[in-house]
């Protein structure tokens, strides 16, 4: 279960956002993730973060198409900010209740770093850049992480031989790929642990 407290604007300004120029259908989902003050919305090809009262942290998937009926819900009770609570085929908004089968929800520990089991490599490579090594192994990340760094080594090999024709050495691609994942980490930066990690340098 998730519970977190949000605004009527804010709230009607991520439903606007995610769902501009798309029909949203039963198939396609969207991912929450509660943390510390701060819930993200996922959806193919968009991703925003907005500022939360959150209650009990987690993750949970539901339908896109839900998004705007719950705008409409959330309107009747005016100005109010909104209570939102999802648990495993039900959603709760304030005083109301929605029974949606099509709602899975996941837990998120209280480990220094909190990740999803099934974070991208390029998730995982950039905690390099918002957390130190010890926090990486005090949160049993060590073995992800080295994992993950061996697949970025064989892929700029694989790169660099694909390139070779054109002279570039693979500590260019190197330099490339380092920016990129140092891009990323800046849009988790808010997701993980904002408190710890705001003046973090990178």
């Amino acid at each position: 279960m998730i519970d977190f407290e949000i605004s009527q604007d804010e709230f009607a300004k991520v439903v606007r956002l995610l769902t501009k120029a798309r029909t949203p259908s039963d198939n396609e989902l969207v991912d929450l993730t509660c943390y510390r003050d701060n819930v993200k919305f996922v959806v193919t090809g968009r991703e925003l973060t907005c500022r939360a009262a959150v209650e009990l942290k987690g993750m949970t998937q539901l339908p896109l198409a839900i998004l705007p009926k719950l705008r409409k819900v959330a309107a009747t009770f005016g100005d109010k900010p909104l209570r939102i609570r999802i648990d495993a085929g039900r959603i709760r908004v304030n005083s109301m209740s929605i029974a949606l089968d099509r709602i899975t929800t996941q837990k998120m520990s209280d480990r220094p770093i909190d990740i999803p089991d099934d974070a991208s490599v390029r998730d995982i490579l950039a905690l390099k850049f918002l957390f130190t090594m010890e926090e990486v192994a005090e949160s049993d990340l060590t073995a992800r992480f080295l994992a993950a760094n061996s697949e970025r080594l064989k892929a700029i090999a694989r790169a660099t031989e694909s390139l070779a024709a054109f002279a570039i050495p693979d500590d260019v691609i190197d330099t490339l790929v380092t920016q990129a994942i140092k891009a990323h980490a800046e849009t988790l930066r808010s997701m993980l642990r904002p408190a710890m990690i705001s003046n973090r340098p990178n």
